[in-house]
């Protein structure tokens, strides 16, 4: 076993790989879910979608089933992040949520330049 060292392990400075992507995605909008966090359910990062752009950035599409909302509601929305950078500094281009309904067309066009504002 190596010995202990407050010598930091370069893990902040890592680029991010597409399950990181995923987890901060997650993270940054779950405030978008208004209501008991406990009623939220993510798809697992097996059933999302996860895509490197050509920019070198990831698309993040996760479906989530909001159980705060009305029972016709509840599987209408997901959450949607364009990010890059590195885990301990992760550059956000976008992140929201969007219907389902637009979900398709959004993934197929996911190396869309983010939008300017």
């Amino acid at each position: 076993m190596p010995p202990a060292s407050d010598t930091p392990t370069g893990t902040a400075d890592r680029a991010l790989d597409a399950l990181d992507a995923y987890a901060l995605c997650r993270a940054q909008t779950y405030a978008f879910y208004p209501g008991d966090f406990a009623l939220l359910e993510y798809a697992p990062f097996t059933d999302a979608t996860v895509l490197q752009r050509d920019d070198g950035d990831w698309f993040v599409y996760i479906e989530v089933d909001d159980g705060n909302r009305p029972a016709d509601l509840v599987e209408s929305g997901g959450s949607e992040c364009i990010v890059g950078g590195t885990v301990g500094e992760p550059e956000w281009q976008s992140f929201g949520t969007i219907s389902r309904d637009v979900a398709e067309d959004s993934i197929a066009n996911y190396n869309r330049p983010p939008a300017q504002p």
